[in-house]
């Protein structure tokens, strides 16, 4: 279905998963048509049912390809098959790539909070105010459903600078910085993470440059409120540290949105 500007899947990622998993095991990395599936999985081909499900499907990125050449994509095979890291990863993308439920997953995290949720989904989609107030249940507990496939994987947050800036004098100097080193086959190293417990409950993935300086940044606007930004200004005479030099060994990374 589509809200506004944005499509929704109709199906569960469940539903979806399982029948990605169902052809991959039926027809491997092998082109098939979209009929032929339908017939290995039961569906009528050419009934609506079958055709929102592939375009779910596509949504999500488990299938690639129309008519004679359809296939499953690599993320579909690593979702279903794959080892858990690998597994883990590909559900974050797979989440992710119905690009709704990104912008949700960045401004809100894990819990929708279920009041006035409908005029968020207004400003974003640009949906007519009766059609998100209709639709504001169904889509938070779609949503909702399918982050449950990446919450016990500990889905890093990324989010809005302009947000973080908002509320930059509520956080009070607390914050906590984790750095590791972690590198899967096709993704990006991840340097660190940087999370403001009392303020936004989520997490700021450092990546690249970008991600860098966004965290830097609001560092910088808490060190404003606390009276401390010459502290900051002198720290650029130092040495850089470990993360910065992380950081810039990680420059030409694009940021991954």
């Amino acid at each position: 279905m589509k809200i506004g500007d944005y499509w929704i899947p109709t199906n569960r990622l469940e539903t979806l998963l399982a029948i990605t998993k169902k052809v991959y095991e039926h027809f491997g990395g092998d082109e098939t048509s979209a009929d032929l599936m339908a017939n290995v999985l039961k569906y009528s081909p050419n009934s609506g049912p079958w055709g929102t499900k592939m375009g779910d499907l596509r949504a999500y990125g488990l299938i690639e390809g129309r008519g004679e050449k359809v296939t499953v994509t690599e993320l579909g095979k690593q979702a279903t098959f794959g080892e858990e890291r690998e597994r883990d990863e590909a559900l974050r993308q797979i989440v992710r790539n119905v690009e709704l439920w990104r912008i949700l997953l960045d401004k809100y995290g894990f819990n929708v909070k279920k009041e006035n949720f409908w005029v968020d989904l207004v400003r974003i989609t640009g949906a007519e105010r009766l059609d998100a107030q209709k639709n504001e249940d169904s889509i938070r507990k779609a949503y909702l459903e399918a982050v449950e496939y990446i919450k016990s994987a500990g889905e890093p947050i990324q989010t809005p600078l302009n947000e973080e800036m908002e509320n930059a004098e509520a956080v009070g100097g607390k914050f906590s910085m984790e750095t590791q080193a972690q590198s899967t086959a096709g993704t990006k190293k991840t340097v660190g993470y940087i999370g403001f417990p009392e303020y936004s409950r989520s997490l700021i993935e450092i990546k690249d440059k970008r991600s860098y300086n966004i965290a830097k940044q609001l560092l910088n606007a808490i060190g404003v409120a606390l009276g401390e930004e010459k502290e900051e200004s002198a720290s650029k005479e130092k040495e850089p540290t470990k993360v910065e030099e992380a950081v810039e060994n990680e420059g030409s990374l694009e940021h991954k949105e």
